[in-house]
């Protein structure tokens, strides 16, 4: 017998987003929503390490020729009323390429 208190036209009130979310993961199953997470964050890891931009090569520190530098020869200055001349002593130039 139903309760005359309760109008059977009526809808049950919603439950809680809380209450929802239960119930979904009771559903799709706890065991499914981990290994979708893991997966998630796999992929995000292997798509930030293939667009990641790369390291620099060994060649790209190196000094470049005729760039001044600490040690060696002074750069010769430039002024307008002298000319430019090359210094005193000349250094032996080696150049290895591989």
């Amino acid at each position: 017998m139903l309760d005359p208190s309760v109008d059977p036209h009526r809808p049950s009130p919603r439950p809680g987003p809380l209450d929802r979310i239960g119930t979904w993961v009771r559903w799709f199953g706890l065991g499914r929503l981990v290994t979708a997470a893991v997966s998630v964050v796999v992929v995000v890891i292997g798509g930030w390490w293939l667009v990641r931009p790369p390291q620099l090569p060994v060649e790209a520190t190196l000094p470049l020729a005729g760039a001044p530098t600490s040690v060696g020869l002074p750069l010769p200055t430039a002024s307008a009323s002298a000319p430019v001349e090359a210094p005193a002593s000349a250094a032996d130039l080696v150049v290895h390429v591989a």
